[in-house]
């Protein structure tokens, strides 16, 4: 079998506002979007020697994309990110491909909120926003086709 790598441009980000996890729309429209997964470290070294554990872990997705008003059914902009963001509302979310293959992961997960959003009106530029989704327990990783 060939290693091919995936195309990032196919994977979506979506969320459902009704948290279930059984509806998402597409946030329409990004240039870039990224799910990140860290811990902090917690130094138990002694004069045993250096050890390392994980402590508490954070993940977050981070997006960038042009505003739309008035997007097409099943896709949302920075409008409804918006009142999420205000209303401190919590949706379950997707984050990888919109039409998953054989053996393609994707990621969802419930209870995440946004921590940060923004909007940037260059000159000469379009109307872009950005965003920080924090998510809330461990996301379920799922293989298409398995």
């Amino acid at each position: 079998m060939a290693n091919i790598p995936v195309n990032g441009k196919l994977w979506v980000f979506g969320i459902d506002l009704t948290n279930t996890g059984t509806n998402y729309d597409t946030i329409v429209c990004l240039t870039e979007n990224s799910f990140e997964r860290s811990a902090n470290v917690i130094d138990a070294s002694s004069k045993c020697g250096t050890y390392k554990l994980n402590g508490i872990k954070e993940r977050t997705i981070t997006i960038a994309g042009n505003v739309i008003f008035n997007p097409d059914a099943n896709n949302v902009s920075e409008g409804v990110l918006n009142d999420a963001f205000e209303n401190d509302t919590p949706f379950a979310w997707f984050f990888g491909p919109e039409a998953p293959e054989s053996g393609q992961d994707t990621y969802t997960g419930v209870g995440a909120l946004l921590s940060e959003l923004s909007m940037t009106a260059g000159n000469d530029a379009a109307l872009t926003f950005t965003g920080t989704v924090q998510l809330n327990g461990v996301p379920v990783r799922t293989t298409e086709g398995s």
